[in-house]
């Protein structure tokens, strides 16, 4: 069971996904607010309690999957005349971190965040990772309590209006655009050096971008894949000269 202090903000949270479109909330099983309520707990707040309360990390593996096939079908009936090639860059940038962590900011998620009082003075409520893990640990709740129908419609709601800005400015992934202009500048294909590293009790990854055996940037992440578009992203910004301008 969470704590009575998680407990006491249900009715805030039930209200707060109602207005986000989940219906229906206002008869929830005890097990669905259970599911509810562990979405908006971070590991953070959740390891301050002996035994640890359940926080929303399982949720969030849920829900990555859930939004990625909602992208999936949002970009296919969107642009039927788009090919497979442009739709994975288009899903890749919707689904990327700084994009979840702007849709979670323009729904005021990380208020409603249970973070402990040193991630809190660490400024978590605006990071862009717990934002966006945030946002995915709601659609891996909002899955399980309410379907994937009202789910989807929550993802294509929130995400959509933003759609055209988001292809426009923002429609490949650091690493293909490496790849890309590597090869049309006469550069070998890059390749990754990725390590695991231990920060503060987290696993993290680091990466190293190396094209000819030049180091171009680095970047760090909570998988292999984020640590590598970080590191392509640095490389990018860095060597705007070589890759040409965003």
């Amino acid at each position: 069971m969470l704590n009575n202090q998680i407990n006491n903000k249900l009715n805030e949270l039930i209200t707060f996904v109602k207005g986000l479109g989940f219906t229906n909330s206002d008869n929830l099983t005890e097990i669905q607010k259970e599911i509810l309520l562990t979405a908006f707990v971070h590991k953070s707040y959740a390891s301050d309690f002996v035994p640890a309360l359940s926080h929303n990390e399982r949720l969030e593996f849920l829900g990555d999957s859930i939004l990625g096939a909602a992208i999936g079908s949002l970009l296919y009936n969107t642009y039927p005349e788009r090919s497979e090639a442009q739709m994975t860059l288009y899903k890749i940038a919707l689904v990327r971190e700084e994009t979840l962590a702007k849709v979670a900011r323009d729904i005021h998620l990380g208020e409603h965040l249970f973070l402990s009082k040193g991630e809190e003075k660490q400024g978590g409520i605006e990071k862009e990772s717990i934002l966006s893990d945030g946002l995915e640990a709601l659609i891996g709740a909002g899955y399980l309590i309410y379907g994937f129908e009202q789910t989807y419609n929550f993802i294509r709601q929130t995400i959509r209006k933003n759609l055209e800005e988001f292809i426009e400015t923002d429609c490949k992934s650091y690493k293909s655009l490496i790849q890309e202009r590597a090869q049309g500048n006469g550069l070998p294909l890059p390749s990754y050096h990725t390590r695991e590293m231990n920060e503060k009790g987290e696993k993290l990854f680091e990466s190293e971008l190396i094209i000819n055996n030049t180091l171009y940037g680095k970047g760090q992440g909570k998988n292999k894949k984020k640590s590598q578009e970080e590191a392509a992203k640095d490389a990018y910004l860095q060597r705007e000269h070589i890759f040409g301008m965003l």
